[in-house]
């Protein structure tokens, strides 16, 4: 899992932000869920987001985020949190620009939005249609998510990073879902007979096959890994400089030391992706447990 960028990061923390002053408090879970990433993503951003504010940053400017076991709060918000804000043209039109964004990425009912951009092009005066936005993504994403809708057994063409190869798996698609800044699906693979999570990026061809499937899956709030069934944990001893480690990949902190090391705990299903992964951390970098991969390549 790659680490979102400024661009990405900013909006949510702001939405997230607005929805608290709207609703009072909400769990960090529920914040997760709403705004499409991990609950441990949702923590590092309210810790970030209390350290915010606005010159001169004093009891006025601060913005008082807590969090309180698992409940998240709000005291007193800065001016600009909690009155509304005169847009400039210029500014409704980046607002536009924005929603129209949100509206083609897929990612939310199109209601409410719909309609609060409705006003919001009727206050500039202007035709939506004259405003075109154009979503970056996955060639197969909207491939997926149609087999999805329709309940249609799909076949994949797909890179697996933990054992670098290209295979091809039969699944059932049940959801495509955008989390840290990728697109996932999470689907019932046949062969595996257990839901797996695909990384949409990877995906190299969608196969229709025609088939229709009726599979009663209750499926987590959406995370960008999932443990399969053949996954073994991996402990890690790494060294300052390779800490990042902790905050790209999907693992668990079980020792952090003085001079900045940390042990961590992995779900691995291959050895190639943790070859890669030592070999980036450096010489110091070892595996701890089990046994049998202490002699890995570091």
């Amino acid at each position: 899992m790659t680490r979102p960028s400024v661009a990405e990061r900013l909006p949510r923390v702001l939405a997230v932000l607005a929805y608290l002053h709207q609703e009072g408090s909400a769990s960090v879970a529920e914040l997760a869920a709403r705004f499409g990433c991990t609950v441990e993503w949702m923590r590092r951003e309210l810790q970030l987001l209390a350290l915010c504010g606005v010159p001169p940053y004093d009891a006025l400017g601060a913005i008082d985020v807590f969090v309180d076991g698992d409940q998240v709060g709000t005291g007193r918000l800065p001016h600009f949190v909690r009155s509304p804000h005169r847009l400039s043209r210029a500014e409704g039109l980046a607002v536009l620009a924005a929603g129209e964004s949100l509206l083609a990425s897929g990612l939310f009912d199109v209601g409410p939005l719909d309609e609060a951009l409705d006003a919001l092009a009727g206050a500039l005066g202007i035709d939506r249609a004259d405003v075109e936005v154009v979503v970056d993504a996955p060639p197969w994403r909207d491939a997926l998510r149609d087999a999805a809708d329709r309940s249609e057994t799909v076949e994949l063409t797909y890179y697996t990073l933990w054992r670098d190869e290209v295979g091809d798996h039969r699944v059932d698609p049940l959801r495509v879902a955008l989390v840290a800044g990728a697109w996932y699906l999470d689907a019932w693979d046949h062969r595996a007979d257990e839901v797996r999570k695909y990384r949409v990026s990877r995906v190299q061809d969608v196969r229709p096959t025609g088939a229709r499937f009726d599979r009663p899956v209750v499926l987590d709030e959406p995370r960008a890994f999932v443990a399969p069934a053949a996954a073994r944990e991996v402990r890690l001893a790494l060294p300052a400089s390779a800490a990042w480690a902790a905050e790209v990949y999907p693992a668990e902190v079980v020792a952090r030391h003085d001079d900045g090391g940390v042990e961590l705990l992995l779900q691995v299903v291959g050895t190639t992706w943790l070859e890669r992964l030592l070999l980036r951390a450096g010489p110091d970098a070892r595996v701890l447990e089990p046994a049998e991969l202490t002699d890995l390549p570091a």
